[in-house]
């Protein structure tokens, strides 16, 4: 299964831990794979940099760049234009160019839209819910 995750949910779960670094641990044990190309990788990134300036740096980044290299990384050919935040059209742009079949955001401007192309738009809760919290933890997701 083929998912695709805003930033929000990858630093969430870099900085804060809860469901959302349940679902990186998820995914760095192959259970699911998260589907990026270079400007959403280029996004956690700049933004992970962000956070550590703040925080002074007091993260373990080995889990960034331990999640960073199990990313399937798509080649970016859809130009789809359909957020009201014109940033986050890159999340579903890559889940077109990725078949993925989610992208998990913690985002309103994404999930108002709630589906687009065949494409589920949930939350993390929403993400845990159906997969995590009801497969046994080694299980890969289908």
């Amino acid at each position: 299964m083929r998912v695709v995750l805003d930033t929000n949910v990858v630093i969430s779960g870099t900085f804060f831990g809860g469901l959302p670094r349940k679902i990186l641990d998820a995914a760095m044990d192959a259970r699911f794979s998260v589907c990026g190309n270079q400007y959403i990788v280029a996004e956690y990134k700049d933004t992970a940099d962000e956070m550590i300036r703040r925080k002074k740096g007091h993260i373990n980044t080995q889990l960034l760049q331990s999640f960073l290299n199990e990313i399937y990384m798509a080649e970016p050919v859809s130009t789809v234009r359909i957020c009201r935040d014109p940033d986050d059209d890159k999340f579903i742009n890559c889940a077109i160019d990725a078949n993925a079949i989610y992208i998990v955001s913690g985002d309103n401007d994404l999930l108002t839209i709630g589906q687009y192309a065949g494409i589920d738009i949930i939350t993390v809760r929403d993400f845990f819910d159906r997969f995590l919290a009801t497969h046994s933890l080694r299980q890969p997701l289908q």
